[in-house]
Parts: structure tokens; sequence; C-alpha cells
């Protein structure tokens, strides 16, 4: 099975929900946290990497997806860190919203 494949059944994948709304609550409240603790962090005059809307739902601002688990902020954190330096190991194309790496490639979005 190819990359593609594989990231496309991950993403497929449906995650178990917490077992109750203050469960729930409190993954949205962790997600809120983190995404508002690496705005703050980035370097002044850097535009955010999160959108946090007034209803606390964090989206991520280079393409508008919502974050639904706290671990895909430090993914996104890394990935632009990654860009934004321009190490040669991580090639994002804008145009298709993929990053490409020395040996090949790797897509970041539904539509793999």
């Amino acid at each position: 099975m190819g990359l593609q494949n594989r990231l496309r059944k991950l993403e497929e994948t449906q995650h178990p929900e917490p077992e109750t709304e203050t469960g729930r609550e409190k993954e949205r409240k962790r997600i809120r946290e983190t995404a508002e603790h690496i705005n703050y962090c980035r370097d002044r005059g850097t535009p955010p990497l999160f959108e946090i809307a007034e209803s606390s739902e964090v989206f991520c601002a280079h393409d508008g997806k919502s974050v639904t688990d706290w671990h895909q902020t430090g993914a996104e954190q890394f990935c632009w860190m990654e860009v934004e330096w321009g190490r040669p190991s991580l090639i994002h194309d804008e145009e298709t919203e993929a990053f490409y790496i020395l040996r090949g490639f790797c897509r970041f979005d539904e539509s793999v």
C-alpha cells in the first residue's frame, strides 16, 4: 500500500469521541490553550498559526481546517516552522498544498 493510501485511510479513521460532554469540553479547552500558546510564542510580526473563533473553535490559519485533536497543533507548528526556516528537507508547494521531501512527497490534505 502506498503512502498516499495509508495517509487517506488514517485521515478517514474515526477516532473515538470522549465519553462525556465534560470530556469533549476538556479536549476543546486543551486544543484552544495549546493553540493560544503556540500563537503567543511565535516571533513577533509572524502571523499566527491558528485562528480561534469566539466559540473557542480552533482553525489552522493556512488552510482554514478545524483542529480536532491537540496533537494536530504540534504537527502544524512543526511543518510550518520547517517551511519558514527554509530547510531543504521539506518543500511546500503553495498551489497544491503539498509538502515535498527529498525522496518524494507527502500530501497533507483530504484530496489524496
